[in-house]
């Protein structure tokens, strides 16, 4: 049975592109992909709860990622795109790490605008566990949060993009590659710790008389205590208490969010896997 051991065989493959065999390199990498798939079907399949089983299947998703990046570095970045949908139809490579990997290998080649071809893969794949997806939806918010910090040049634009946000704008595209899958409350629970801890890191500068991330007009203050006073009071104004607000889906409200930044339209690049 195969060792599913995705670091020797990219070792392998690496070596023949150093020799000048690029196209052996990737056909090591497609027929181990053959070899691992029939051995897990014969030998592994039947208890997928296994250890053996969960290592085979960690094992696959390694060497799709190896196969990416390797052809990233040698071929125009087409070829790499379609081996990304090839690996996000593979049921046995279907993981966070996956599609997580992916979207890096974008960021890697300058490629932003094509990083949401991974992300929506593995949002529309029927195979990826709830965990996986809550994970990747969370990735996803972070991803226009970067695309928002850069297109806006750091205004601070970027801490109104939350998880129902992207999830509602995502879902109204009418080119996804399948049916897109929901974030569970989980995703919204963690989202929203995320926000208090960043508040409450916020609160402890205060506390401190640091204040840096006030953008109040401090001009007027005569002394450290009276811009630290002005900083809180401007705190205490900004986190008002909406645990009152109700969410007509019954989820966790995004506290303290709304807030901050005045409402703008988010820019969504067209959802279309590869422009």
């Amino acid at each position: 049975m195969s060792t599913f051991d995705a670091s020797a065989v990219a070792r392998d493959a690496r070596a023949l592109a150093a020799s000048g065999q690029e196209s052996e390199s990737f056909d090591l990498f497609v027929q181990s992909l053959l070899d691992w798939s029939d051995d897990y079907s014969a030998n592994l399949a039947e208890d997928a709860n296994s250890d053996e089983a969960r290592v085979a299947r960690a094992g696959i998703a390694r060497l799709w990622i190896e196969y990416a990046t390797l052809l990233a570095e040698l071929r125009p970045f087409s070829e790499v795109q379609k081996v990304f949908e090839e690996a996000g139809r593979d049921p046995l490579a279907s993981c966070f790490e996956l599609f997580d990997a992916f979207t890096q290998i974008c960021r890697s080649r300058n490629k932003d605008r094509l990083e949401q071809g991974p992300f929506l893969l593995g949002l529309c794949s029927e195979t990826l566990s709830q965990p996986d997806v809550d994970k990747l939806w969370l990735k996803f918010v972070d991803y226009f949060r970067y695309i928002t910090a850069k297109r806006a040049g750091g205004s601070g634009r970027e801490s109104q993009v939350t998880l129902r946000k992207v999830y509602n704008e995502t879902k109204e595209q009418t080119d996804l590659p399948g049916r897109l899958r929901s974030p569970s409350p989980a995703a919204y629970e963690e989202e929203e710790a995320r926000l208090l801890k960043t508040n409450s890191n916020l609160q402890s500068e205060i506390n401190s008389g640091i204040g840096n991330n006030s953008s109040m007009d401090f001009s007027q203050a005569e002394s450290k205590e009276d811009k630290t006073s002005a900083t809180v009071a401007q705190y205490n104004m900004l986190s008002a208490d909406f645990s009152d607000l109700e969410d007509a889906s019954g989820l966790p409200p995004k506290v303290l969010m709304a807030a901050f930044f005045r409402p703008t339209p988010m820019v969504l690049y067209s959802v279309s896997l590869f422009l």
